[in-house]
């Protein structure tokens, strides 16, 4: 599974939402059979690093140059999606 985008509305930060929405894709992948998920973060956006640690991605690689406006590098990250992951 591929994590392309999770957005909340400023002013609904922080109440859970995110966790709710990234939760239960997480559960879709599963029940299809998925056995891991991935995404990409800017390397300067600590919160969704830590946002998306506390749900049990780690690093799996860095992709030099990502992004655009202003150029930065990403953070691949990843989590199994079985049992025992």
């Amino acid at each position: 599974m591929e994590i392309l985008n999770l957005a909340v509305l400023p002013g609904a930060r922080r109440t859970g939402i995110a966790s709710r929405l990234l939760d239960g894709a997480l559960a879709a992948a599963r029940s299809f059979g998925g056995q891991r998920a991935f995404l990409e973060v800017r390397a300067s956006n600590a919160g969704a690093i830590a946002f998306y640690e506390r749900h049990g991605f780690r690093p799996a690689g860095r992709r030099k140059h990502y992004y655009a406006s202003p150029v930065e590098d990403a953070l691949v990250l990843s989590c199994g999606l079985g049992e025992d992951d």
